[in-house]
């Protein structure tokens, strides 16, 4: 095949046919040429040359041409008319645009590695298959068309595994187009042993067809195909012309070229295709990022300009606030509460437009946590009894029986049931009826909301969960609403995985009904809520990096804000500086505890201090850097830190963590005040320190009720302390009584203890020539000898007890203590089988005294081998050790035996103090053991039957990095 090119055609007169191809008449043998315009060559450059052109088409043009050429570098052909000639120029591959070139090489790479992996293991599978071919058509061949099958199929094998070597991905092509010349030359070397004119050659046709497999485009395909031809037809010119059967060699190679022509066609268009295809995958990935960056900036504008709008919200109402406490002009209190009113009506709307871009954000994930889900219905619904009351309303709760453990995001779900319940009171007139309901078919929770309101017609029943939609716009009006609630209470349910809908007759009412699932895999369950205490602290945090960066970004728009409206005047507080005109307010009462306030903005500034100046003395700080100056100058007087979070120079969460690093400052409760409100941006906070939250806008008396609580409770926490210490003191002064006392007993005893020794050697060289009388004598001193054993025993276990309480504990291996314990009871348990299971164990750790804990397991296995050798009956003794979890912040240490076992009695009184069944026991030991686990906030329990043998339970505590309190097990 030839590439004719536009100047290879004799110079011509151009016209064109019904069907819009272009006739040229040749001047020479006054041929006409039928030739399909390509557009990409007419767009080429002149100056681009003929060989320019020439490459931009290699693969585009066929030529058919006369007998008689005019030039000599067309392809002539058998059954055409001479004088007539015909090029059709295929169109070539679209560009690809320049910003996607490298992923678009990339993803090609991608395609065609695959592509090749799977026509080389095609093969490897095909190959050998076709053995059974072999075998009906050629059986005399067998054995070595068999060899020369199993090298192609070695072959196609060996290429498969090269294409999964990382660093040779990049040669996949010649990889794959070595073993297509493998396959092709195995089988042109079978059809050389059969003759050019047997059917094997349709083997060679296979090829032809897997080569449109593979993503090449014309060239490749054409070199791959025209290769394993050559090994058919070289052969065949070299050793068969002279005899060669011109019929059947046509046939075969007519066969043979159509079916290459057909591939390199095919697969040529199929690059196309597929080329086209990668472009607009690139470009439809590259709009998501771009959209997702859109989406991105726009929370971003949205949590910047709300933060904006709830500043200036917080300091009308808190302004507010202060003039109606402080006039009783009924017409100036009337027109301050409309003021008010609306700023509130404002932020909640505020509030509604963060919560939408809450949950419209793609990366949004609820913060599951295990709850008693009626509680939490319980408590919404209890949010809207006054209301119901006020309005006459019959307001009526249904439980399912029992609590329900749910994983929800308590936030979350709270925001939907207030939506819902709020909503019904909106819809329903006076002397209506509102129903909750929770349901439970065992697999989902229900939660339906029925009211007897006014309905919502059928024809908008099904877009009431769109976002900004209203289905009575004139109610809405009246209560004033966004249409957002109901999308937002959507898109939380889904969060959860549920389902919510409605159903509703126009005027008998509209039920609300949603579902949840109630039981989830428990690895997904955050621990962490902000509902459960110091829980928040161990929060995840994000990296610093990133969040001073946006804390940053904001806190210096805020401050560029300021300084605009200092030069224009827009603000009646702008001439308040940072630090000029601005002093520290101390309260008449030299008692009244100090805050320090860190705020920024001092319209906010003004706010806080008229609320609070009253009652309190006040030290002010317009940035962090100034806060830590009042908190050296200041430093043990100051009760409360109020702070903002976006600042500028530092940001408050930074601040925060700062204080809590210095230790002398760290025991200040710190509550932010910020118009941020997202839960994680609270759950920040909380990791980074912060005692509570204050959102703005608020309002002044939550301000004062949570500022006075805490300041409340940091009294009592110092109260509490200075008791703790007193009541330490009186435990050291009758520490030292009791060890004066164990002191002056211990002295005397000694003395008992060695003079019962010589008794003992007297007794034992003359008990035989002792009178009666005697004897009893000496019985009656073996009795007082026991005695004193038992309380030097019940001396040394005071002691044991009292160093346990004063020892340091440190984190240890679990492991290496019950090796220890193993250790040091080594020869008490000589003769009996110990099996220890620690797999997987190995990094487990406890707080605790660990010569205390060996102590406890050398008791309990000493008990166990008593008990082993206290046994009748075959079979050896043996004692089981074994590590197990508790949960996630405890593990049990199981000691099992195989002695002689316990009466239920007999458990009942196990751990009572001196209580033994032993004939020279003292009762001391394992309730020992049972004081120390408790001292270690740990716990020992017993499981035996009489003859059965017993286990004894130790459940420890695990070392953790912070304390976190256990959530609602899952049922």
């Amino acid at each position: 095949m030839r590439v004719l090119h536009e100047s290879c055609i004799p110079a011509a007169r151009p016209g064109r046919n019904d069907a819009g191809v272009e006739l040229l008449s040749g001047r020479a043998a006054s041929p006409q040429i039928l030739r399909v315009r390509d557009r990409v060559v007419h767009d080429l450059p002149r100056e681009a040359g003929n060989g320019a052109a020439r490459r931009a088409n290699s693969q585009c043009a066929f030529v058919l041409r006369g007998r008689r050429p005019d030039r000599g570098d067309q392809i002539s052909t058998g059954g055409v008319r001479a004088g007539v000639m015909m090029s059709l120029r295929l169109p070539r591959p679209a560009a690809v645009p320049p910003e996607y070139r490298s992923e678009y090489a990339a993803e090609l790479e991608r395609i065609n590695l695959q592509a090749c992996r799977i026509v080389t293991f095609v093969g490897f599978l095909l190959v050998p298959a076709s053995l059974v071919l072999d075998y009906f058509i050629n059986p005399s061949h067998l054995r070595l068309f068999f060899a020369i099958r199993m090298v192609m199929a070695a072959g196609c094998l060996a290429c498969y595994l090269l294409l999964h070597v990382r660093p040779l991905a990049r040669f996949a092509s010649v990889i794959t187009m070595a073993g297509i010349f493998l396959v092709g030359g195995g089988i042109a070397g079978m059809i050389r042993v059969l003759g050019y004119g047997d059917p094997y050659y349709a083997g060679l046709n296979l090829i032809y067809l897997a080569s449109m497999m593979l993503p090449w485009g014309a060239t490749r395909t054409a070199i791959a195909c025209f290769g394993v031809y050559s090994f058919y037809l070289l052969p065949i010119l070299f050793f068969d012309i002279r005899g060669l059967d011109t019929a059947l060699f046509v046939n075969n190679n007519v066969f043979q070229l159509e079916t290459i022509i057909i591939a390199i066609i095919v697969n040529h268009f199929q690059s196309l295709r597929r080329n086209s295809q990668i472009v607009q995958r690139l470009i439809i990935a590259k709009q998501a990022r771009e959209l997702e960056e859109i989406d991105k900036y726009k929370r971003e504008f949205i949590a910047n300009i709300t933060h904006e709008l709830k500043t200036p919200l917080a300091i009308v109402m808190g302004n507010a606030d202060l003039v109606l406490e402080q006039t009783t002009d009924p017409e100036l209190r009337g027109g301050i509460e409309l003021i008010r009113k609306a700023a509130f009506q404002l932020a909640n709307h505020v509030d509604r437009i963060i919560a939408v871009s809450n949950v419209d954000d793609p990366n949004a994930r609820p913060d599951l946590g295990n709850y008693d889900y009626c509680g939490v219905v319980q408590n919404a619904f209890s949010l809207f009894e006054s209301k119901a009351r006020q309005e006459n309303i019959t307001y009526a709760l249904n439980m399912a029986p029992g609590p329900l453990v749910v994983a929800i995001d308590i936030v979350r779900m709270e925001e939907v049931l207030n939506n819902l319940i709020q909503n019904a009171f909106k819809f329903t007139p006076a002397h209506g009826i509102i129903t909750v309901t929770v349901s439970t078919d065992g697999e989902k929770v229900f939660t339906e909301i029925s009211d007897s309101g006014v309905g919502i017609p059928p024809e908008k029943i099904g877009r009431i969960f769109d976002r900004m939609y209203q289905a009575d716009e004139v109610l809405s009006k009246r209560h004033g609403g966004m249409g957002l609630g109901l999308y937002i209470s959507r898109k939380n349910v889904e969060l959860h995985g549920g389902e919510i809908s409605a159903h509703s007759k126009q005027g008998k009412g509209t039920s609300f009904r949603f579902d949840l699932p109630l039981h989830i895999d428990q690895s997904v369950i955050v621990r962490n809520s902000p509902y459960h205490g110091d829980e928040r602290r161990a929060t995840p945090r994000r990296s610093g990096v990133d969040r001073r960066q946006k804390t940053d970004r904001r806190a210096d728009e805020r401050r560029r804000s300021f300084e605009y409206q200092q030069r224009m005047g827009l603000d009646d507080l702008a001439g308040m500086t940072f630090a000029d005109n601005v002093r520290d307010y101390e309260n008449l009462d030299p008692a009244a505890d100090t805050i320090l306030i860190v705020e920024d903005n001092p319209g906010m500034m003004k706010v806080i201090v008229e609320a609070l100046r009253e009652d309190y003395n006040l030290l002010l700080a317009f940035d962090a850097y100034e806060a830590f100056r009042k908190l050296d100058t200041g430093r043990g007087s100051i009760s409360l830190i109020l702070s903002d979070i976006m600042m500028p120079g530092m940001s408050g969460l930074d601040f925060c963590e700062r204080v809590m690093e210095r230790e002398e400052d760290r025991h200040i409760p710190l509550i932010f005040i910020t118009a941020l409100m997202g839960q994680e941006d609270q759950l920040r906070g909380f990791a980074a320190g912060a005692t509570d939250y204050i959102v703005k806008p608020y309002n002044i008396k939550i301000l004062k009720e949570k500022v006075d609580h805490w300041i409340s409770r940091r009294h009592y926490e110092v109260l509490l302390k200075e008791a703790s210490s007193t009541l330490e003191d009186r435990v050291e002064q009758l520490s030292r009584v009791r060890d004066v006392i164990l002191h002056e007993i211990r002295n005397p005893l000694q003395i008992i203890t060695g003079a019962n020794y010589f008794v003992e050697r007297l007794r034992t060289t003359s008990y035989d020539k002792a009178s009666e009388q005697e004897k009893q004598l000496w019985e009656n001193v073996k009795v007082l000898q026991q005695g004193t054993e038992a309380l030097t025993s019940v001396l040394e276990a005071t002691q044991q007890l009292d160093m346990a309480q004063l020892s340091s504990r440190k984190p240890e291996v679990l492991v290496d203590i019950l090796d220890d314990a193993l250790g040091q009871a080594g020869h008490l348990l000589a003769g009996i089988d110990i099996a220890a299971e620690f797999e997987g164990m190995e990094d487990l750790r406890v707080n605790c005294d660990r010569r205390m804990i060996v102590q406890v397991l050398v008791n309990l296995l000493r008990n166990g081998a008593e008990a082993i050798r206290e046994r009748s009956g075959e079979g050896k003794g043996r004692i089981d050790l074994s590590i197990e979890f508790a949960d996630a912040h405890s593990a049990f240490v199981r000691v099992r035996d195989n002695g002689i076992g316990m009466d239920q009695e007999v458990v009942d009184k196990l751990f009572r103090f001196k209580f033994t069944t032993k004939k020279d026991g003292t009762g001391i030991g394992l309730h020992l053991s049972k004081m120390i686990l408790k001292l270690h906030q740990g716990s020992i329990s017993v499981d035996s039957r009489k003859g059965a043998g017993t286990t004894f339970t130790l459940h420890l505590p695990l070392h953790q990095f912070h304390a976190e309190p256990e959530p609602v097990a899952a049922s």
